[in-house]
């Protein structure tokens, strides 16, 4: 497995060839399902990221951060069908390398949306720490619910979902 830098290539390269799951959860939030119109957006966006490619080369995965507006983030991740020839590759350089980066670049909250029958996507995103925070019936152009999840950066100003009320209103008393 190899860490290649993000290049429109390479995004169009993962986009065109993405598993089912992925090119239903994307393309559903979208007016087309124009590859390269998605790869347009996300390069214009200037995100944040790395391409996983197997040891043959090919990039199999893409996945990253575009920041909204300052200290939000809109995670994502998409790969080709090849994805378990990378996905342990693909989390360690999550936890140990973007997330850093993007602790550095000011994160506070990342935020993804997930269709409601994407499960594969929902474990990890919980495995590299997200936590789900909403649900959004017809939310997809075709009605499809999707959920929510949230992860926050490390700052004294956050306040986790896992923090109680009686935990935040003692520090603020302090």
């Amino acid at each position: 497995m190899h860490v290649k830098p993000l290049t429109r290539d390479a995004l169009l390269s993962v986009a065109a060839g993405m598993r089912a799951p992925d090119r239903h959860e994307i393309f559903a939030t979208r007016f087309d399902e124009d590859v390269a119109a998605l790869v347009a957006d996300l390069a214009e966006g200037h995100p944040v990221g790395a391409v996983m490619a197997a040891a043959d080369g090919t990039p199999v995965a893409v996945l990253g951060g575009t920041e909204m507006w300052p200290g939000l983030w809109s995670l994502w991740m998409f790969a080709t069908d090849r994805w378990p020839e990378v996905a342990r590759a693909a989390t360690r350089f999550a936890k140990r390398e973007l997330w850093p980066a993007l602790l550095a670049l000011g994160l506070r909250r990342g935020e993804c949306r997930s269709a409601a029958q994407h499960t594969m996507a929902h474990r990890w995103i919980r495995h590299l720490g997200g936590v789900q925070e909403s649900i959004h019936p017809a939310f997809g152009k075709g009605g499809e619910t999707f959920i929510g999840f949230v992860i926050y950066g490390e700052t004294e100003h956050v306040r986790h979902p896992e923090t109680s009320q009686q935990e935040q209103c003692g520090q603020q008393r302090q």
